[in-house]
Order: structure tokens, then sequence, then C-alpha cells
């Protein structure tokens, strides 16, 4: 933790080590060498490929640590940033300047001091109102914790069709790679054409493909519903 000393120095927090936390991290400390710069993050891992994830699913890529560029060591060996993963952000006190830390594995709570808080924490998956997200089979795609329990469970109960809600760029990904890999992709989304921010001729052609790959797309649904069972 950050320990009295090094209050004396600038601390620099960031919250989330995907991609743009350990390059704003890298970044800080190479503008400051003599700040305390310390990233947090809630899942196992630092410095993900999250583009490449859904090519890992498909096996086109081997290993999931393929695409994982840096550990919290090597990190800290190369760039002078200390990592601290699996721990989450419960609450920030900005009259204080603190924020309050989780460790998921043991449960022990800090309070990190900060002169400087960058927040890169990313998206958030939307959550239905009927679907519980802690189904076994229910999942989002965006870390590397996230692939390993789909990978998991595909291994693990070999799943015949796969409901993919939404036909942004991501659920087209997803689609594609089940698709690829044999499992019955339905593509559900609430407008009548797939990436609906896209141009018609744009929307019109991805259907056309996404059809032609006995993908089922199912498009105009305004409200969804789920039974309330452990599988859905």
């Amino acid at each position: 933790m950050i320990s009295p000393n090094q209050n004396k120095r600038k601390n620099i927090l960031i919250v989330g080590g995907n991609a743009a936390g350990p390059a704003a991290a890298a970044k800080a400390k190479r503008v400051d060498p003599t700040a305390n710069v310390v990233l947090l993050e809630a899942s196992d891992f630092i410095s993900t490929g999250t583009c490449e994830m859904p090519y890992v699913l498909s096996g086109e890529i081997d290993d999931y640590k393929k695409i994982i560029f840096y550990d919290k060591e090597k990190f800290k060996s190369e760039k002078g940033v200390t990592i601290y993963t699996n721990h989450l952000v419960e609450s920030i006190n900005r009259r204080s300047k603190e924020i309050s830390v989780i460790n998921k594995i043991d449960g022990t709570k800090y309070n990190f001091p900060f002169d400087k808080l960058i927040l890169t924490t990313g998206s958030q998956a939307k959550q239905l109102p009927d679907l519980n997200s802690n189904y076994s089979n229910v999942f989002v795609l965006k870390n590397i914790d996230n692939l390993i329990s789909i990978q998991k469970f595909i291994k693990e109960k070999k799943p015949g069709t796969v409901l993919i809600i939404g036909s942004g760029y991501i659920g087209l990904e997803a689609a594609d790679v089940f698709n690829s890999i044999g499992i019955k992709v339905y593509l559900v989304e609430k407008n009548n054409l797939p990436l609906p921010e896209s141009e018609i001729e744009i929307q019109k052609l991805i259907l056309d493909t996404i059809e032609k790959k006995s993908i089922e797309f199912i498009g105009g649904f305004k409200n969804i519903s789920f039974k309330s069972n452990e599988f859905v």
C-alpha cells in the first residue's frame, strides 16, 4: 500500500488496467519520475488485447496468454508503476482525496490517498431488467476473466446455440466467432437492421453477409423477457 514516506511524493492513482490505464500510468511516470504511480485493476490481468479476445474463442489464437502483453511484475520492473490486480474501487472521496478499495481475494479494505486520479475503467455491458447476471450461462465479453469463463462453459457444456443481444461491432464479431466454431447463432437487435449506427447500405450488406453464414438475425425486438430458471 502507499506508505507515509510515499505520501511526501505525488500520488497518482489510475483505476482500470486494460489498455488506457497502463498507457496513462507509464506516461505519468515518464512525466514525473519521482511520483508514486499506482494502478488498480479489478480483474486478474492488465494490458490485454481486447480486440483479440474473440480470436482466442475461435481458436485462431491458441492461448489467451498470448494476448496479455504485460504482467504486473514486468510492468513494475520496466515502467516503475505499482500494480494491484483483483482490487476493486468501491468509492471515491473527492473532498479528502482518497479512494476506498477492497481486495477481492481476501476481502481486506484499504484507503488510497491521491493527488491525481485517472479513471480508465472502460465501458460496462447494459443490464436487461429480467436477466439475472448470475445465471451460469450468461456472459459479457470485456476482459480475460470473462473469456476464460466462456471458454470453460463451451468446453464443459458444449452448447448447441447462443443468443447474442445487440448487433453492434462486438455483437457482430461474437456472432461470427461462435458461428465459426459450429454453434448456432441467434442475433437479436431492437432495430430492424444490424449495426444500426451505420449507413443503411452498410446495414443491408451486413445483413446479407450474416444470413449467408446461416446466422439468424432477429430484428425489431423492443422487449425481451427471460424465464427465471438457472438456464435461460
